[in-house]
């Protein structure tokens, strides 16, 4: 910081112009508008230069473990009854919600192909 701030003066002092605009002399500086010079870099502070911004590569987030997935495997054919019930085909891989439906161990609730819905627990048995 020392060094830049003697750098400046010595530009500042070097670029000083008299009252008809032309260029002083090293030594015709020294007078009075040296001292102008020293008494404008001393109450006017020297920023330092801002630190380059460091770019930082793309990380990618930290993966979270995911609990396993409970599947199931349907043992027949289903044809929904309702809108809240899910049809299905035997053979069909379901992935198991929940292994009870507004609090019935008889049915399931489950998702299949982006569609969830509840499924008769003996319809369907669960894979390890």
């Amino acid at each position: 910081v020392e060094a830049s701030a003697s750098l400046f003066r010595l530009l500042l002092v070097s670029s000083l112009r008299d009252a008809s605009g032309n260029k002083m002399a090293g030594n015709a500086a020294a007078e009075g508008d040296w001292e102008r010079t020293i008494s404008l870099s001393r109450s006017v502070p020297l920023e330092p230069e801002p630190e380059p911004e460091k770019k930082q590569s793309p990380v990618a987030p930290p993966r979270t473990k995911k609990k396993p997935q409970k599947l199931c495997v349907a043992l027949f054919n289903n044809v929904a009854a309702d809108s809240a019930e899910l049809g299905f085909q035997k053979g069909d891989v379901m992935e198991i919600r929940a292994m009870s439906w507004h609090n019935s161990p008889d049915w399931w609730f489950c998702r299949l192909n982006g569609k969830a819905g509840c499924v008769p627990a003996n319809y369907v048995r669960a894979l390890d």
